[in-house]
């Protein structure tokens, strides 16, 4: 059974602390809680902690004025969600976290780990890493938008998500509704985009599951 050090460890910024440093993470850390798909791991109302995600996979959203949904970003296992307010003293929007897959999380106070990163540049450095790499996620998904088009663009996240399932068959995480929310584009686009992978023999498609095809041409 995994403990609550092992849980830590398993998200990326956390992997190089001396179990001295998890130990006293742990101190101030919730328990994990696990989430199956579709429930809400937090409404945004309130949430005043750092969330570690030590596995599965959730949508991080926003929801028009209209009640209609805006996908922002994906978290996976491994990831950090909330740095920004460790450094900025500001309201924070009230964004909709939901798990796609049963995901475990572990949240930490925001106040008591400020006062642990005071007293562990190890920690703060490996922190500071971390919400260096989310930047540079998020500046590469700004640039397929602007970059690549909507086949291009998807193209480059199935090849994404085969990497973070580590098969070249698996089952999409979110409804094509959603992912077409998350591309920017309409789900009739999403559709033609697909058809248009299968077409040129670089995927396979069977309701939510995708085969990419690396031989094709």
């Amino acid at each position: 059974m995994e403990t609550l050090i092992d849980c830590l460890r398993a998200v990326r910024a956390f992997r190089n602390l001396p179990t001295s440093a998890l130990t006293k993470i742990a101190q101030i850390a919730s328990p994990p809680t696990t989430y199956q798909a579709g429930e809400l791991i937090s409404d945004g109302q309130g949430e005043q902690a750092l969330l570690l995600v030590v596995a599965g996979k959730a949508k991080v959203s926003l929801l028009t004025a209209d009640g209609n949904e805006n996908i922002l970003y994906l978290l996976k296992g491994g990831d950090v969600d909330g740095q920004a307010a460790l450094f900025v003293r500001q309201p924070r929007l009230a964004r909709l976290i939901e798990a796609v897959y049963p995901t475990t999380v572990i949240r930490l106070r925001h106040d008591a780990f400020q006062d642990l990163l005071a007293s562990s540049p190890l920690l703060a450095r490996e922190l500071l890493n971390s919400f260096g790499a989310r930047l540079a996620e998020l500046e590469v998904d700004n640039s397929r938008l602007h970059l690549l088009d909507a086949k291009e663009r998807l193209y480059a996240y199935l090849l994404d998500w085969e990497r973070d399932y580590q098969s070249s068959t698996y089952q999409l995480a979110m409804t094509k509704g959603e992912v077409a929310n998350w591309l920017g584009i309409t789900p009739a686009n999403l559709s033609r985009c697909l058809k248009q992978l299968v077409t040129e023999g670089k995927t396979s498609v069977r309701g939510r599951q995708i085969t990419i095809h690396h031989g094709a041409l």
